[in-house]
Protein backbone atom coordinates (compact mmCIF):
# COMPACT_ATOMS: atom_id res chain seq x y z
CA UNK A 1 0.00 0.00 0.00
CA UNK A 2 1.47 3.35 -1.02
CA UNK A 3 -0.05 6.78 -0.59
CA UNK A 4 1.87 9.78 -1.88
CA UNK A 5 1.48 13.07 -0.05
CA UNK A 6 2.11 16.45 -1.62
CA UNK A 7 3.66 17.68 1.65
CA UNK A 8 5.80 16.17 4.43
CA UNK A 9 4.10 13.79 6.86
CA UNK A 10 5.11 14.45 10.46
CA UNK A 11 2.81 12.08 12.33
CA UNK A 12 0.50 9.16 11.59
CA UNK A 13 -2.00 7.99 14.20
CA UNK A 14 -4.50 5.14 13.83
CA UNK A 15 -7.44 4.84 16.24
CA UNK A 16 -8.55 1.47 14.85
CA UNK A 17 -7.38 -0.94 12.14
CA UNK A 18 -9.25 1.13 9.55
CA UNK A 19 -9.45 4.71 10.88
CA UNK A 20 -6.46 7.00 11.10
CA UNK A 21 -4.95 10.42 10.55
CA UNK A 22 -1.79 11.90 9.12
CA UNK A 23 -0.65 15.47 9.71
CA UNK A 24 2.15 17.54 8.29
CA UNK A 25 3.01 20.37 5.99
CA UNK A 26 5.67 21.85 3.81
CA UNK A 27 7.85 22.81 6.76
CA UNK A 28 7.56 26.54 6.13
CA UNK A 29 3.94 27.42 5.63
CA UNK A 30 0.91 25.34 4.83
CA UNK A 31 -0.20 22.26 6.72
CA UNK A 32 -2.85 19.58 6.54
CA UNK A 33 -4.69 16.79 8.32
CA UNK A 34 -5.78 13.84 6.17
CA UNK A 35 -7.98 10.96 7.34
CA UNK A 36 -8.63 7.39 6.24
CA UNK A 37 -11.53 5.10 7.08
CA UNK A 38 -10.35 2.07 5.08
CA UNK A 39 -6.96 1.22 6.51
CA UNK A 40 -5.04 3.72 4.41
CA UNK A 41 -6.27 2.70 0.97
CA UNK A 42 -7.71 6.19 0.52
CA UNK A 43 -7.07 9.45 2.35
CA UNK A 44 -9.21 12.58 2.45
CA UNK A 45 -8.13 16.05 3.50
CA UNK A 46 -10.14 17.10 6.55
CA UNK A 47 -8.43 20.42 7.23
CA UNK A 48 -5.73 22.66 5.81
CA UNK A 49 -4.00 25.65 7.29
CA UNK A 50 -3.34 29.05 5.88
CA UNK A 51 0.03 30.70 5.64
CA UNK A 52 2.65 30.12 8.32
CA UNK A 53 1.06 27.09 9.97
CA UNK A 54 1.98 23.44 9.65
CA UNK A 55 1.35 20.48 11.92
CA UNK A 56 4.12 18.52 13.62
CA UNK A 57 2.28 16.06 15.85
CA UNK A 58 -1.13 14.52 16.42
CA UNK A 59 -2.68 12.42 19.19
CA UNK A 60 -6.07 10.99 20.03
CA UNK A 61 -7.19 10.62 23.66
CA UNK A 62 -8.98 7.40 24.64
CA UNK A 63 -12.35 9.19 24.40
CA UNK A 64 -11.69 10.02 20.73
CA UNK A 65 -10.85 13.70 21.24
CA UNK A 66 -8.00 14.49 18.84
CA UNK A 67 -5.36 17.21 19.00
CA UNK A 68 -2.79 18.33 16.47
CA UNK A 69 -0.12 20.97 17.08
CA UNK A 70 2.33 22.92 15.00
CA UNK A 71 4.07 26.09 14.02
CA UNK A 72 2.95 29.47 15.33
CA UNK A 73 1.09 28.07 18.33
CA UNK A 74 -1.39 26.36 16.03
CA UNK A 75 -3.62 23.78 17.77
CA UNK A 76 -6.56 22.04 16.12
CA UNK A 77 -9.05 19.93 18.09
CA UNK A 78 -11.63 17.40 16.96
CA UNK A 79 -14.35 16.12 19.28
CA UNK A 80 -16.03 13.93 16.64
CA UNK A 81 -13.24 11.47 15.80
CA UNK A 82 -11.74 13.75 13.17
CA UNK A 83 -14.76 14.61 11.06
CA UNK A 84 -14.40 18.30 11.90
CA UNK A 85 -11.62 20.35 13.46
CA UNK A 86 -11.56 23.71 15.21
CA UNK A 87 -8.79 26.01 16.40
CA UNK A 88 -7.82 26.07 20.06
CA UNK A 89 -6.27 29.36 21.14
CA UNK A 90 -3.46 28.82 23.66
CA UNK A 91 -2.39 32.49 23.47
CA UNK A 92 1.05 31.55 22.25
CA UNK A 93 3.01 31.82 19.04
CA UNK A 94 5.55 29.20 20.10
CA UNK A 95 6.50 26.40 17.73
CA UNK A 96 4.54 23.46 19.19
CA UNK A 97 6.44 20.25 18.48
CA UNK A 98 4.60 17.45 20.29
CA UNK A 99 1.28 16.53 21.87
CA UNK A 100 0.36 13.56 24.08
CA UNK A 101 -2.57 12.46 26.22
CA UNK A 102 -2.11 9.84 28.93
CA UNK A 103 -5.86 9.55 29.45
CA UNK A 104 -8.92 11.66 28.65
CA UNK A 105 -7.82 14.44 31.02
CA UNK A 106 -4.03 14.49 31.41
CA UNK A 107 -2.20 15.87 28.39
CA UNK A 108 1.01 17.64 27.40
CA UNK A 109 2.20 19.85 24.58
CA UNK A 110 5.93 20.37 24.02
CA UNK A 111 7.62 23.27 22.27
CA UNK A 112 10.79 24.03 20.34
CA UNK A 113 12.13 25.97 23.34
CA UNK A 114 11.53 23.17 25.90
CA UNK A 115 8.46 24.79 27.43
CA UNK A 116 5.67 22.38 28.32
CA UNK A 117 1.94 23.03 28.39
CA UNK A 118 -0.06 20.71 30.66
CA UNK A 119 -3.79 20.06 30.95
CA UNK A 120 -5.63 18.07 33.60
CA UNK A 121 -9.13 18.70 32.23
CA UNK A 122 -9.02 17.27 28.74
CA UNK A 123 -7.58 20.36 27.05
CA UNK A 124 -10.00 22.99 28.32
CA UNK A 125 -7.29 24.81 30.29
CA UNK A 126 -3.50 24.63 30.02
CA UNK A 127 -0.71 25.48 32.48
CA UNK A 128 2.76 26.52 31.27
CA UNK A 129 5.74 24.67 32.76
CA UNK A 130 9.22 26.09 32.22
CA UNK A 131 11.64 23.17 32.16
CA UNK A 132 14.72 25.38 32.42
CA UNK A 133 16.28 23.56 29.48
CA UNK A 134 17.80 25.65 26.70
CA UNK A 135 18.17 24.69 23.04
CA UNK A 136 16.04 21.52 23.08
CA UNK A 137 12.92 20.59 21.10
CA UNK A 138 10.40 18.48 23.02
CA UNK A 139 9.63 15.63 20.62
CA UNK A 140 7.62 13.12 22.63
CA UNK A 141 6.01 12.19 25.94
CA UNK A 142 5.03 8.83 27.43
CA UNK A 143 3.60 8.27 30.88
CA UNK A 144 3.31 4.99 32.80
CA UNK A 145 0.89 6.51 35.31
CA UNK A 146 -0.30 10.09 36.00
CA UNK A 147 2.86 10.88 38.00
CA UNK A 148 5.69 9.03 36.23
CA UNK A 149 6.55 9.88 32.67
CA UNK A 150 9.31 10.41 30.14
CA UNK A 151 10.05 13.22 27.71
CA UNK A 152 12.20 12.87 24.59
CA UNK A 153 14.08 15.93 23.37
CA UNK A 154 16.57 16.74 20.64
CA UNK A 155 18.65 19.77 19.75
CA UNK A 156 17.44 19.68 16.14
CA UNK A 157 20.91 18.69 15.05
CA UNK A 158 21.65 15.15 16.13
CA UNK A 159 21.78 14.93 19.92
CA UNK A 160 18.89 13.60 21.97
CA UNK A 161 18.01 13.35 25.64
CA UNK A 162 15.39 11.58 27.71
CA UNK A 163 14.12 13.16 30.92
CA UNK A 164 11.93 11.63 33.61
CA UNK A 165 9.28 13.13 35.88
CA UNK A 166 7.85 11.64 39.06
CA UNK A 167 5.44 14.48 39.84
CA UNK A 168 3.18 14.67 36.80
CA UNK A 169 5.48 16.80 34.69
CA UNK A 170 6.14 19.65 37.10
CA UNK A 171 9.89 18.89 37.20
CA UNK A 172 12.12 16.78 34.97
CA UNK A 173 15.51 15.19 35.62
Amino acid sequence: LTYTLALMAYEIHFVSPTAGFVCGGDGIGSGYIDATTNGGSNWTNVTSTGDNYFYTDLTVAPNGKAFTVGYGGNVQVSTDEGSSWSSLNLNTSKFLTSVYFYDNNLGFIGTADSTILKTTDGGNTWTTINTGLVGWFVRSFRFVNPSVGYMGLDNNGGFSRIYKTTNGGLTWY
